[in-house]
């Protein structure tokens, strides 16, 4: 009975981390940019756009910086 509630304890946990982590996930507002070699750099891909296997493409997520300090944010790889 024990190892019956545990594994329906871990299954629950399972099933909501998963439907939280993608509601997080989906919910914020991503854009799909593609490399443009006439300016050296990403730009939007506009809706209805092809897309090819050469194709160099990132998402991209706009960063609310309104919170930041006036000094700014130090961008490190420390924790």
């Amino acid at each position: 009975m024990t190892y019956l509630a545990i594994a329906l304890s871990f299954a629950l946990g399972l099933v909501i981390g998963v439907r939280l982590n993608s509601a997080a996930f989906d919910g914020q507002d991503w854009t799909l940019m593609r490399w443009d070699n006439t300016m050296l750099g990403y730009r939007p891909i506009k809706l209805g756009s092809t897309l090819t296997k050469t194709d160099r493409i990132i998402m991209s997520l706009e960063v609310n910086t309104s919170a930041f300090p006036k000094d700014g944010v130090k961008y490190t790889n420390e924790e």
